[in-house]
Formats: C-alpha cells, structure tokens, sequence
C-alpha cells in the first residue's frame, strides 16, 4: 500500500501524480492515433520547436504567438526529497513507462 496517514504533503502530491498519469493506460489512451503526448519539461525547453509539432499533429497552422510565454524556469530541478521511496519508486517506473511513449523528434 503506497498510502499512509502520516505520508508528507509531497508524497501525497507524488501520489495524486502517480494515480493521475496512470489513466493514461489504464484507459487505454496509449493505443489510440488520434492522442499524442506530450512532455511539459521537453515544451518548456523548447517551446518553438514542441508548438510547431502539436501545431502538425492537430492539423492546424503554427503561429509564432503559440509559444509566448512559455519559459524553461518554470520546471523544478530539484526534486522533493520527502517523498517515500516506494511512491517515488512507483512514480519513476511510470515516468519511463510514459517517456516510452512519447514521439521523438
């Protein structure tokens, strides 16, 4: 069991992502063409080239207005250390789950 009452608030957000993400598969979302996911660290670092290929994907124009805003300093670098080994152990095997499923390019 992952969850305990006396889980810190950034294992509980560590679940709520856990859970969350895992919907993906679980309904089955990877094995449709007509969904694409996508990586909020991979967008904020290169927002231009991201927006040109969900731009492509969804068969619309890309606009040079649809990366404003969008900056790298909004991705946390350091990792929460309070999080329990289990649920971050659970949470890396999804993250490389889902990474697995993301278009390169």
């Amino acid at each position: 069991m992952l969850w305990r009452p006396d889980a810190s608030a950034e294992t509980g957000a560590a679940l709520y992502w856990l859970f969350y993400n895992r919907l993906f598969f679980d309904l089955g979302l990877d094995e449709h063409d007509r969904l694409r996911l996508v990586q909020y660290e991979r967008i904020v670092q290169s927002p231009r080239r991201s927006m040109t290929a969900i731009a492509e994907f969804l068969g619309v124009r890309f606009a040079p207005s649809m990366p404003e805003g969008i900056f790298a300093s909004s991705v946390r670098h350091v990792p929460a250390s309070s999080i329990s080994y289990e649920v971050r152990a659970e949470c890396l095997a999804l993250w490389k789950r889902l990474t697995a499923h993301i278009p390169h390019g």
